[in-house]
């Protein structure tokens, strides 16, 4: 299985265990070494500056995971998962034209800012417009937005998905399928991460707090008002937060 075990408790995972979780196959063997990030020029949003002071870009000699960051709780603490395990974090939001699409790209970027890692946008349009609750395809979508700006990467691709929500794009059969796909494409350079998959809601929300995410940066609302509306599934979800 691609995620961790619900079994073990996220106050208790290790950084070592981390990486391990996050760097499991589809086979359940055990990665002896990391997939490396491309050494490619990236543009990102945040670097860190170096001893004189400058703007200097990060390296690529450590293990790298693309992080499909929402704006949400789930996706920030996916971010501080694969930061704590030793990752090379980097973001990537996806405006599809959702109904909070500007509060969500606002929330990305500044959870971007606080975990200093780089953020890549996305856009795509549709004249449809989507409404509260399921968007049915959206994980995959996702997934494959995502896989066309990796190219040819080395890493994990991950996502804040867990087991508290009830549809197929947040289940392991969906996981698994993707990973299957991604196999085709870049023959087994790019794995599915799910840290979460089998994590209720509120063991995201306690490991989230211990690691410290900052809650009050994300959004959590389906709706397009900048006020959280308190009734939708996200907002219920958020409510857990205390």
């Amino acid at each position: 299985m691609l995620a961790q075990s619900a079994n073990h408790s996220p106050l208790n995972a290790t950084p070592q265990l981390l990486r391990a979780v996050a760097s499991r196959s589809r086979k359940k063997e055990w990665h002896l070494q990391h997939p490396r990030c491309p050494r490619v020029e990236r543009r990102p949003l945040m670097d860190r500056p170096n001893a004189t002071g400058d703007r200097a870009p990060r390296s690529f000699s450590t293990p790298c995971a693309w992080v499909l960051l929402s704006g949400g709780i789930d996706s920030a603490t996916c971010v501080a998962f694969y930061l704590r395990a030793g990752f090379n974090v980097q973001c990537l939001h996806v405006d599809f034209g959702q109904r909070a699409s500007r509060a969500e790209s606002v929330a990305s970027k500044r959870i971007a800012r606080h975990f200093d890692v780089s953020l890549t946008m996305l856009h795509w349009t549709t004249p449809r417009r989507q409404l509260p609750g399921e968007i049915v395809g959206r994980n995959v979508f996702l997934v494959s937005g995502a896989a066309m700006e990796i190219g040819h990467g080395h890493g994990i691709l991950a996502m804040g998905i867990h087991a508290a929500t009830p549809y197929y794009d947040c289940s392991p059969d969906f996981v698994s399928t993707m990973q299957v796909i991604l196999d085709g494409y870049s023959g087994g350079r790019i794995r599915m991460g799910a840290p979460f998959l089998n994590w209720s809601k509120q063991e995201v929300i306690v490991y989230a707090k211990s690691q410290g995410v900052p809650f009050h940066l994300t959004y959590s609302c389906e709706q397009e008002s900048d006020a959280p509306c308190e009734t939708c599934r996200s907002c219920r979800d958020r409510s857990n937060v205390k």
